[in-house]
């Protein structure tokens, strides 16, 4: 069954975190409506930094260097 990709909110993480020890990851990723594997890297993220919430990302590497740059930029 495909699912629509989506981030969980704040809440649901926090419920998940709650209810995880008595229920699996694909019982929770069905309850949800996400993938057992989004079930699973929130968890582990809540295991390293004791925290549920996303890392910020890293973004694009810039691909022009800084004297490229002087050249596009005014």
């Amino acid at each position: 069954m495909k699912r629509e990709s989506r981030n969980l909110t704040n809440g649901e993480c926090v419920q998940i975190v709650v209810l995880h020890e008595s229920r699996s990851y694909r019982r929770l990723g069905e309850r949800f409506g996400v993938s057992h594997t989004s079930v699973s890297r929130m968890m582990e993220r809540h295991r390293e930094t004791g925290n549920h919430s996303r890392r910020p990302g890293r973004g694009r590497r810039p691909v022009t260097t800084p004297v490229q740059d002087r050249y596009l930029l005014p």
